[in-house]
């Protein structure tokens, strides 16, 4: 089961995208935090890498290493109706509604499909210096590590 950090990177971003539950509604899967969205764009996912390479368990040529990626949402826009940006309804889905539809994705899918030992996700944030929460703009991060093996660097 060896990896490169590229290969695990693909595969999440493929699972969020390819998530049922996700795919109703999240408009993209972005590979990077966005600052030139537009509100047809929300809601929309953004995937950050953070780093890689910390080591979990090493056995010298073979070692088990986290990936971390900060994954960050926006909710729907909308400027008349705020509430539902963050509590959402059966129609627009609000921060909480994509916090939580994430993490299932995420637990149900912990694996990357087979290429990874796990999927762990973090304490979900609604507000960061990259991410202000700032009305009418409702957004999230969810820090997640995940374990993945490497053989020589390769």
């Amino acid at each position: 089961k060896r990896m490169i950090a590229s290969t695990v990177w693909n595969s999440l971003k493929s699972t969020l995208k390819n998530n049922t539950a996700l795919s109703k509604y999240v408009k993209n899967v972005h590979e990077i935090i966005r600052y030139d969205l537009t509100p047809e764009s929300f809601p929309c996912i953004m995937l950050q890498p953070v780093s890689d390479f910390e080591v979990e368990r090493d056995m010298n040529q073979f070692k088990r290493v986290f990936l971390n990626v900060d994954i960050y949402a926006y909710a729907h826009y909308n400027i008349t109706d705020f509430h539902r940006s963050v509590v959402g309804d059966q129609i627009i889905r609000g921060v909480f509604d994509i916090n939580n539809d994430i993490r299932a994705c995420l637990e149900s899918s912990n694996t990357l499909g087979g290429i990874v030992y796990d999927v762990r996700a973090q304490q979900t944030e609604y507000a960061d210096s990259n991410f202000p929460d700032v009305f009418p703009n409702r957004g999230l991060k969810i820090p997640i590590k995940i374990l993945y093996s490497q053989v020589d660097g390769k």
